[in-house]
């Protein structure tokens, strides 16, 4: 893939996950009553192997 359409790719990804990310943690906040800091150390924990493991 060329390198304008993988930039343009990721940054639709990056947008869409940036919006359902906040529609999901307000939703796990609300109703299963989950803290800031837990949210905020999850998805820490699944955010790093991920960005580590992209070349």
């Amino acid at each position: 893939m060329k390198s304008r359409g993988k930039g343009l790719l990721f940054a639709g990804l990056g947008a869409s996950l940036w919006g359902s990310a906040g529609v999901t943690g307000q939703v796990l906040m609300d109703n299963y009553h989950l803290p800031a800091t837990a949210l905020s150390v999850w998805r820490l924990i699944l955010s790093g192997p991920l960005l580590l493991g992209y070349d």
